[in-house]
């Protein structure tokens, strides 16, 4: 499915990047072809040279600006989604709210400024990866956590989320509704809550230097935030 959206991505900026497209044009070096567009977010993700990751990164960027938001939703749903590529998947979060500040700040209906929103990317960014992270049978060690890049996604989910509950003023996404702020609290923001209280009391974590347990300190900074918007609502 990902190769065919972004298949879909590439005919839609052949079609911008033409001759005939005006003061829409894309400026980029080569035409994006189909064959191109799908190894983009490989490149975003994986490639050696951290120069030609933030040059795709950014090709992604401006191509999904220039996206209907319909094909929008469903590229941005596989960079969310696709756990083979990690760090393409943190930087999506990024993308995802690129793409709701500028709906939420627009007057033209928008279906990321609308109850799709959630719908579609909640299950993906307000829960961890896997679901019973913090909750299953295995316990889930600190070490294993923080060598994973669970730790960093979630940082990028709850700030993505603070934008939301900030910003959202009319509640377009439906981010203010009660079943919704207890939707996310169950599945996110309590299991968070009580798995960093349990190592930050932790001998071996609190006598640390700061540097070595900054993950958990992000985490937890992301978490005071969004509980204090929430309590402002």
């Amino acid at each position: 499915m990902m190769g065919y959206n972004w298949q879909r991505l590439a005919e839609k900026s052949t079609m911008l990047a033409s001759p005939h497209a005006g003061r829409h044009n894309l400026r980029i070096g080569n035409p994006i072809t189909p064959k191109s567009a799908t190894i983009l977010p490989t490149l975003a993700s994986a490639h050696p040279d951290p120069l030609v990751r933030h040059q795709a990164f950014r090709i992604i960027s401006s191509l999904l600006t220039l996206t209907q938001p319909d094909l929008r939703i469903q590229l941005l749903t596989d960079l969310t989604g696709d756990s083979q590529l990690p760090q393409m998947r943190i930087a999506a979060v990024g993308l995802v709210k690129e793409a709701i500040i500028e709906s939420i700040s627009s007057t033209k209906p928008n279906p990321f400024a609308s109850p799709l929103f959630l719908r579609v990317f909640g299950p993906i960014l307000f829960r961890p990866s896997p679901p019973d992270l913090f909750s299953g049978s295995k316990e889930l060690s600190l070490s294993s956590f923080q060598e994973s890049s669970e730790p960093q996604r979630l940082v990028e989910c709850l700030a993505l989320y603070y934008i939301l509950l900030q910003h959202d003023h009319q509640n377009l996404t439906g981010v203010h509704d009660k079943d919704v702020l207890s939707s996310v609290e169950s599945s996110l923001l309590e299991p968070l809550r009580s798995i960093l209280a349990k190592w930050m009391s932790h001998p071996s974590v609190s006598g640390s230097h700061m540097h070595a347990i900054m993950p958990l300190v992000s985490l937890q900074m992301g978490l005071e935030r969004v509980d204090a918007a929430i309590a402002q609502l």
